[in-house]
């Protein structure tokens, strides 16, 4: 799985008898860092753990949970073990251990310098490394996108990508950027993601594991609105900060509320 994307764990509990098991349970440790997004009715969140509870389980019965998690760097280890108030005459098959390799590389690299606009769709994770886009750039929903050093000529406008990130890069025409699926970044503190220079007006809104937006020369207005914060990870509170804003900046309706971190912005309008 691609760093930033959801990864889903399928557990599947199935009583061999046999007895009913009664009040059954299943414990899933999460990877570390990584955030539950979501997961199946019965199934509660807790520091680090998700517990299902599947209740009796008769013999030769199954049931099935599902856990979606935030996938972030590295190895992701999830361990769940099963339980019950019955005796199990066969404990070593009671735990299970899933082990996904989380890739940070690109699917694909472009240096080079584009005619015309260029769209980004779903499935791809690309990279703008010191590349030019003589017109715009469009992020279609389930697509990713990294751009570092590039120049883009025209807007940049992303809807319902699986994350954005902006560095050290000059967009000539606006930035909209809504509804990513996990983080979405134009410059950031907590990485080496330095800020960008946006010509006209930036807008991120409804992201829904984190957001940040740092350090950049912005021209026109910029609205950070009804973005959330991811609490596993480094961006667990919505951020905008040593920003210098050429028009107003307006913030609402972030969970939690939003902050400079300390490191005060720089606004010429409202």
């Amino acid at each position: 799985v691609i760093a930033g994307q959801q990864l889903t764990y399928t557990l599947s509990a199935h009583n061999a008898g046999p007895d009913t098991a009664v009040s059954t349970r299943i414990v899933d440790t999460l990877p570390a860092g990584t955030a539950s997004q979501c997961a199946s009715a019965g199934c509660s969140n807790g520091a680090g753990t998700v517990t299902c509870q599947i209740g009796n389980l008769a013999s030769g019965a199954s049931a099935t949970s599902s856990i979606v998690v935030l996938a972030s760097k590295g190895s992701a280890v999830n361990s769940a073990t099963i339980s019950s108030n019955t005796a199990d005459p066969n404990g070593a098959n009671d735990t299970a251990v899933s082990t996904t390799t989380v890739s940070t590389s690109c699917t694909t690299t472009r240096t080079d310098s584009v005619q015309g606009s260029l769209t980004v769709t779903a499935g791809q994770f690309l990279c703008l490394a010191g590349a030019t886009i003589n017109g715009s750039v469009i992020v279609k929903p389930g697509a990713a996108l990294t751009l570092t050093g590039a120049r883009v000529k025209g807007s940049f406008v992303s809807t319902g990508a699986q994350f954005v990130t902006l560095c050290a890069s000059r967009v000539g025409g606006a930035v909209l950027i809504d509804a990513t699926k996990q983080l979405a970044r134009v410059g950031d503190d907590d990485s080496d993601c330095a800020g960008s220079q946006l010509s006209g007006s930036l807008r991120v809104s409804g992201s829904r594991a984190g957001a940040e937006v740092f350090g950049n020369k912005i021209g026109g207005a910029t609205t950070f609105t009804g973005n959330h914060g991811a609490s596993s990870l480094a961006d667990g509170t919505p951020e905008v900060e040593g920003n210098r804003i050429g028009g107003a900046l307006s913030c609402s309706g972030n969970v939690p509320g939003v902050t400079n971190d300390g490191v005060k912005n720089a606004v010429t309008g409202a």
